[in-house]
């Protein structure tokens, strides 16, 4: 009994109670049920042959709507309760609206769309909802489902409705003849049509249901050929069947490929003995081929539930299977695991693959080990591959290496690629280029497509032209989409304006939200106001985090205190990573030391830097150096 069994329906004026209780009862046949003693006909509607034409004509151009034809048909014979009598007015069928290839609707819940995901137009993932309670009887978990047909995910969409996936119209004929998966697609069904006419009709196309009504066309012919035919159309039982039947060397393994399809690897090995011994040696499938699109779900499904072990395993089953995009999530997961190695080696056979990402993982392994090096080099191959991401990473090696013009280049070459990051990293290059109208036209347009570092970039204009409200208003609006960095620049934007109680809270808020800037700001400001210890307590924390300028801060506390072997290792690391300031500084140790001559390398690199006490310094010293 179902939950809506007891509910009078005016669906019931259409097909009597009885005869609804009899279709669940009947057994799955691949013509439709129709009225005893009588032919159930289309209500009569003058609106809906026009309807949705143009959706069915680029759906008859797909190459893949003739595979669709047999499984959809079905999917409308087994499920759908005498489905000319209540076409239309219970459930309607349109063809490319939105992103699916074709969608049956009835009442108000998509109960089979079909759809090819973003950027793989080769490809046809099904949408079947079923009933959970109903498949529950069958299957006391929908685990259970899955264990017994791997090609299936699952996932739940409301209370009470189950949304399985699969790919490919083969699969989805398979996974029909499952036991309990037509009768849980009945009950959800015969549930909606209960509730309701067809809310979407107007898209309903009357031809495409004509075409998916008709009788299967069930060719005569010997036994082999037949079976060939029912195997290009997936529908298995009946091309084993005929196989069976054939008999002889290529029918032999025709047959051990639908075992193996199955999963019964064990039958399938006689068959493949058979067809040896009678001298044909076909080419295999790869037995877990149709598996591929489920394992990759279940991968997602574990990595976002914080299972990276149980995602490894599934996204490694995946590449085993062919699906060689596989292998790039997989190099994720090890990432993630820290197994650098492992992650290495998937990373490399995704881009054997062909997978530009696949160089673009490969450099991130390299460049979080601080092999800058190697991963700039893979960050170029991935670039001129034409992956957006590794384009940016690129212009920022040539940026950092003073190479303004060749980063222009690959952030542009970014922005062209729509990736969002290139448009920030280009007005940034802009900006310290003096092209404020330039920076601020890419900021914006950042901004449109949701950007928080577009605003913090647009932000920092607003505060150098002095227009301190406006740059408030960026970088509090940064923080609403998330961009807790905007913090540091609020916390700055109060120091200048002397508000130190609210500068110190934004400091200190960027600490909680994991930023090591929070503590440099907060040590800045605390030894402006005298207070040394604290302002070395926050050094050190930043400087533990690995942030460079800390280190330099840290070993400029000390040589201002006259500390200098404390002082010198710390401002050799920061001189190390060219910060002039550091440079500086570490000139001015060294010439306390009495090491003047490596002191003045120090001082011209600062100079070259561009610091300016460095640029003054060594200007005094020329000045001095000419005789008088």
């Amino acid at each position: 009994m179902s939950r809506t069994d007891h509910v009078a329906s005016d669906l019931d004026a259409l097909v009597p109670v009885a005869e609804q209780h009899a279709w669940m009862a009947s057994a799955p046949a691949d013509t439709p049920a129709a009225a005893p003693g009588g032919r159930d006909t289309r209500p009569d509607n003058e609106q809906q042959p026009t309807a949705g034409r143009a959706g069915f004509d680029r759906l008859a151009a797909d190459p893949r709507f003739d595979a669709m034809i047999p499984v959809l048909r079905r999917y409308l014979a087994r499920t759908i309760p005498f489905p000319r009598r209540t076409e239309l007015s219970r459930w309607s069928v349109s063809a490319s609206t939105g992103k699916n290839l074709v969608t049956v609707t009835v009442h108000s819940q998509e109960t089979l769309s079909a759809y090819a995901p973003a950027g793989q137009p080769h490809r046809t993932i099904f949408a079947l909802h079923v009933d959970a309670a109903a498949l529950h009887r069958r299957w006391s978990t929908p685990e259970r489902l899955a264990g017994a047909f791997p090609a299936v995910f699952f996932e739940q969409t409301r209370p009470g409705l189950l949304r399985l996936e699969v790919e490919g119209a083969r699969t989805l004929m398979r996974l029909l003849d499952v036991d309990g998966v037509v009768d849980a697609a009945r009950r959800l069904n015969l549930d909606m049509m209960r509730r309701g006419p067809a809310v979407p009709w107007r898209t309903h196309h009357a031809g495409l249901a004509d075409r998916l009504l008709e009788p299967a066309t069930e060719p005569a012919g010997a036994p082999f050929p037949l079976g060939l035919f029912w195997d290009r159309l997936g529908d298995v039982p009946r091309a084993e069947h005929h196989y069976r039947l054939a008999g002889g060397a290529e029918a032999a393994f025709r047959l051990g490929e639908l075992l193996i399809e199955r999963g019964d690897a064990g039958a399938a090995q006689p068959c493949y003995e058979q067809a040896a011994a009678g001298g044909y040696h076909g080419v295999r499938r790869p037995p877990r081929a149709a598996d591929t699109h489920a394992n990759t779900r279940w991968g997602r499904h574990c990595s976002d539930s914080g299972a990276p072990a149980d995602a490894a395993w599934y996204f490694k089953l995946a590449a085993e299977g062919g699906a060689s995009q596989a292998y790039v999530s997989l190099g994720d997961v090890f990432t993630q695991l820290g197994e650098f190695d492992r992650a290495k080696s998937a990373y490399r056979s995704a881009a054997a693959c062909g997978h530009r990402a696949g160089w673009y993982g490969l450099a991130r392994v390299h460049d979080a080990a601080g092999e800058t090096t190697v991963a700039q080099s893979w960050y170029r191959r991935a670039a001129e591959a034409g992956h957006p991401a590794a384009m940016v990473e690129t212009g920022w090696a040539h940026e950092s290496r003073g190479e303004l013009p060749q980063a222009e280049i690959w952030y542009r070459r970014g922005v062209r690629a729509g990736d969002l990051d290139a448009l920030v990293q280009l007005g940034d290059l802009l900006a310290r280029r003096g092209d404020t109208a330039g920076a601020a036209a890419c900021y914006q347009r950042a901004i449109r497509r949701g950007s928080g570092a577009g605003l913090v970039g647009l932000g920092i204009l607003h505060e150098n032209d002095g227009e301190h409200t406006e740059a408030e208003a960026c970088y509090r609006r940064a923080l609403d989409r998330g961009r807790t960095q905007a913090l540091n620049n609020l916390g700055t934007l109060y120091t200048g304006q002397g508000d130190l109680k609210r500068a110190k809270a934004c400091f200190r808020d960027a600490v909680t939200a994991g930023h090591s800037d929070g503590h440099l700001h907060l040590g800045d400001l605390l030894d402006e106001q005298g207070q040394h210890d604290a302002a070395e307590r926050q050094y050190r924390q930043a400087a533990a985090a690995g942030n460079h300028q800390a280190v330099a801060r840290l070993g400029t506390h000390y040589l201002h205190l006259g500390e200098l072997d404390a002082a010198e290792p710390l401002l050799r690391v920061a001189a190390g990573t060219a910060d002039p300031a550091a440079m500086y500084d570490l000139s001015l140790l060294l010439h306390q030391r009495g090491l003047p001559d490596e002191a003045q390398t120090w001082l011209h690199r600062a100079a070259q830097a561009g610091h300016t006490p460095a640029l003054e310094h060594r200007s005094h010293q020329l000045i001095a150096s000419v005789p008088a």
